[in-house]
């Protein structure tokens, strides 16, 4: 795809996205397996090399038995959730037999169901919740700031962490989604679901 260079952070941008969804099938499968992959695979997430340019970390002030600083993922490509959820919206409307008014999209993009995806999840899928004050308790504002700017985090990237934190999109979370409670404004959800289960059985 010549005409289609540059890449963003996950290696692809939304034009080779809209290209592939829209030419190659084998392409949607071949990252609804790489994306459970990452998401079940126990051994590959304390390799934080493997998600440079997709993976944020920010070092906690405890170290572990070995002298190890410990670690937490903060924040995951903004184009690969976007991509992710398209790939799970389509999976939902065609796996589940729903109309796409019956699923929902909040203007943040996080967000995603309402109508029959409990359904759907009751079927297997499963959706977990990460919490950005819960994660990071006693880290300020500023020390994230920095962090991001030294690991080379893109200025969108940036606001998109720095507006959870700051609750900028409060009014959004004032329902139950998917079955999970969402107790404050600066709750993500982060859909870590196998939507292959479904598909690839």
């Amino acid at each position: 795809m010549p005409q289609y260079d540059t890449c963003g952070a996950s290696g692809l941008n939304p034009e080779h996205l809209r290209f592939a969804c829209r030419y190659n099938n084998k392409f949607i499968d071949f990252l609804v397996k790489g994306l459970n992959q990452l998401h079940v695979a126990k051994t590959i997430m304390p390799q934080h090399n493997l998600f440079k340019g997709r993976l944020m970390t920010i070092e906690q002030k405890k170290v572990n038995a070995a002298g190890q600083m410990k670690y937490r993922q903060i924040v995951v490509s903004e184009i690969l959730l976007n991509m992710y959820h398209k790939i799970l919206k389509m999976k939902l409307c065609n796996d589940f037999t729903l109309h796409p008014n019956q699923l929902a999209m909040k203007p943040c993009g996080l967000l995603l169901g309402k109508h029959n995806v409990a359904e759907a999840i009751r079927c297997g899928l499963v959706a977990t919740t990460f919490d950005v004050q819960a994660a990071f308790p006693s880290v300020g504002h500023n020390e994230i700031v920095n962090t991001m700017n030294l690991n080379g985090i893109s200025n969108v990237e940036q606001r998109y962490v720095m507006n959870q934190l700051r609750g900028s999109w409060a009014n959004e979370f004032k329902s139950t989604q998917i079955g999970t409670k969402i107790g404050d404004s600066l709750s993500i959800i982060l859909f870590c679901t196998r939507i292959g289960m479904q598909g690839h059985k």
